[in-house]
């Protein structure tokens, strides 16, 4: 696996089960196994501890002309034979300004459109034009975007004056069947938990001070404490109200299978729009690497159908 900058702690799955913590200071680095002459390391799972800007959002934005508070509202893809020369797709945009406001929308032409929209915001396109897409969606694709669940677990990131918890412990454990719990502190961040709440608790209809409030008190329940020492900060993640998230991740609900995941990614619109994200990924839903394999594919075959032209 390539990496760029920043602190990941990984673990590896064979005759038994190993940690290494890598410090990546060179700009670029290819993980191996020592014990087995260099060969690359089968990455099954890792955490990235210093957040993916330096880790991969910087590797991966080189070169590139990336518009910020700019929002697509459609695509529209014109079949090449009658494209008479133009590029066959359109892609409509609004701005945002300082203020915050939308402005009018724009026209940006482009051969190709790749459409890593989350799930949850596709699920919105689909019942008030949000997004709008001439010629309207596949019907496969439709139902693949209707039949997938979307998902979402939210954090509560808290920072202390000091540790009240077991500071070697990496994961601690605890009777509320909605938190799961990660040492911060464990992984270099000083005094730092980070809650993890599934979907059990309906923070849906909660303000963050009350999330906050029920995490507080499961924590003086595990540690037996009246009070818990000062909070320095804190962070309640919103992702099933964040308007371009619309949830956390994809799942496999009822009714749903991995060919619903498999329409989701195939191109559409006669292979001008592709389509990438951890929703469209069997092996990697709801996963970092399942976005960035299908993101790899869909460029892979941007490059070819231009290679072709």
């Amino acid at each position: 696996v390539d990496v760029a900058g920043g602190l990941i702690e990984m673990e590896y799955e064979g005759t038994s089960k190993r940690r290494l913590k890598e410090d990546v200071d060179s700009e670029r680095i290819r993980v191996v196994d020592p014990d087995k002459d260099g060969q690359e390391v089968n990455l099954t799972d890792g955490m990235v501890v210093d957040g993916y800007s330096n880790f991969l959002i910087r590797l991966l934005e080189k070169d590139l002309d990336i518009q910020l508070k700019t929002k697509v509202t459609g695509v529209s893809v014109t079949p090449r034979s009658k494209a008479r020369g133009r590029r066959p797709c359109s892609v409509t945009v609004t701005r945002q300004s300082e203020e915050g406001r939308w402005g009018p929308e724009e026209v940006v032409d482009a051969d190709y459109v790749i459409v890593t929209l989350p799930l949850g915001v596709l699920k919105k396109a689909m019942v008030d034009e949000s997004i709008r897409f001439s010629p309207s969606l596949p019907r496969e694709k439709v139902t693949a975007i209707t039949q997938l669940g979307m998902g979402t677990e939210n954090k509560v990131v808290l920072r202390f004056k000091k540790v009240f918890w077991p500071a070697e412990e990496p994961y601690l454990q605890t009777t509320e069947v909605s938190l799961r719990i990660i040492n911060g502190h464990y992984f270099g961040k000083a005094n730092t938990l980070i809650v993890h709440i599934s979907p059990q608790i309906p923070y849906g209809d909660w303000a963050n001070e009350q999330i906050l409030d029920f995490v507080l008190a499961a924590l003086k329940r595990m540690f037996g404490h009246k009070r818990l020492p000062e909070i320095i900060d804190h962070c309640v993640t919103r992702w099933d109200v964040d308007e371009f998230s619309l949830g956390s991740y994809s799942f496999m609900q009822k009714g749903s299978h991995s060919q619903h995941i498999r329409d989701l990614a195939q191109p559409s619109h006669g292979g001008c729009v592709l389509w990438a994200g951890e929703a469209c990924s069997v092996e990697g839903q709801q996963c970092v690497h399942g976005a960035y394999v299908s993101g790899q594919q869909a460029a892979d075959h941007v490059l070819r159908g231009m290679a072709k032209e």
